[in-house]
């Protein structure tokens, strides 16, 4: 019975060594999800801080809009970062 190997996954600075023309997409990507996560922590301030702590919805008043801005403001830091490290140099 042949034996399986896990799957080799590329690191993100692989892929980037592999086609160089993502650096320049992820650049402009970044800065468009950090404007996607300022608009949001601007439009509910509240939602920054459940992203934070998602206890903290136990002691101040929220609304269902202000959990869903916190998860897409959760969201869109995570993928800034996973964005941000495309950049980074080997």
């Amino acid at each position: 019975m042949p034996s399986r190997s896990a799957p080799v996954i590329p690191s993100v600075l692989d892929i980037c060594d592999f086609c160089p023309r993502v650096r320049r997409h992820a650049r402009r990507t970044l800065a468009n999800v950090r404007q996607l996560a300022n608009a949001v922590a601007m439009a509910f301030p509240d939602a920054v801080l459940l992203a934070r702590d998602p206890s903290a919805a136990e002691r101040i008043d929220t609304t269902y809009h202000e959990h869903v801005a916190a998860d897409l403001y959760r969201a869109a830091r995570a993928l800034g970062d996973v964005i941000s490290a495309l950049d980074e140099s080997p």
